[in-house]
């Protein structure tokens, strides 16, 4: 096995087919040449030239560069938020400072408006709509991407306060977007792709001219299934009775 490992390219049945392979890349290239070649002015210009995660030259050219290397850490963020759990001691030490910051921004919310951010039903936890605000200053995220990363941060936030464990169980997602563009919808779907890689939930995307508060460019609100946390809850409940 460890030489079939080793040396893949002979004749064996296990073997790769190398000429299979060599035959494929033939056709391929034969292809390309019996084709014009492409001028570059207008394949630069094309909607086929997606430069950077679906978005096309046309779509970039109107965009600062700022906003572009941006949109290029933000991407960086989501992946990171994805792997949280491998993360070090201080990161999980951040991530608790986090909920305990946010889970007081909630009561004093809840104080002042009058309603949840998240209610436990059973074995679901519905997740009011949230919004790409930083959870200390509560202020929204002034570039459109990082707003849409902040917002699907605080869903997570907000499930796992609520006892649940994150967008894991996540069945259900309504966004409501005052921006429409296929960047931001393509970029809330990479989100989505992002936080939940093992599953694909029920998703309604809905187009609004304005949301809760001024400037917040998207919302989102969840429903979770949380069997394990139910049963906690119902446990919790029985003691507290006795």
């Amino acid at each position: 096995i460890g030489r079939e490992i080793e040396n893949p390219f002979g004749r064996d049945e296990n073997d790769l087919p190398l000429d299979k392979f060599c035959e494929g890349l033939e056709d391929e290239l034969n292809i390309i040449k019996a084709k014009e070649p492409p001028r570059v002015e207008e394949w630069v210009v094309s909607e086929r030239n997606e430069v950077m995660s679906g978005n096309s030259y046309m779509t970039l050219k109107e965009r600062s560069v700022e906003d572009i290397r941006a949109g290029l850490r933000a991407r960086t963020n989501v992946r990171a938020g994805t792997r949280r759990e491998h993360g070090s001691t201080a990161d999980g030490e951040k991530e608790e400072s986090n909920l305990r910051t946010s889970s007081a921004n909630r009561v004093r919310l809840r104080e002042k408006s009058s309603y949840s951010q998240a209610v436990r039903v059973g074995d679901r936890i519905e997740c009011a709509g949230q919004g790409g605000w930083d959870s200390t200053s509560g202020e929204i995220k002034k570039v459109l991407y990082e707003e849409i990363d902040q917002a699907f941060e605080n869903v997570d936030r907000n499930l796992k306060d609520a006892g649940g464990k994150g967008w894991s169980q996540v069945f259900r997602v309504n966004s409501y977007h005052t921006d429409m563009s296929d960047e931001a919808l393509r970029y809330t779907i990479q989100n989505l792709k992002e936080w939940m890689p093992d599953h694909q939930p029920l998703f309604t995307c809905v187009g609004v001219t304005k949301l809760g508060i001024e400037g917040m460019r998207i919302e989102i609100e969840v429903s979770a299934y949380d069997e394990e946390g139910a049963e906690v809850a119902r446990k919790a409940r029985a003691d507290k009775k006795e």
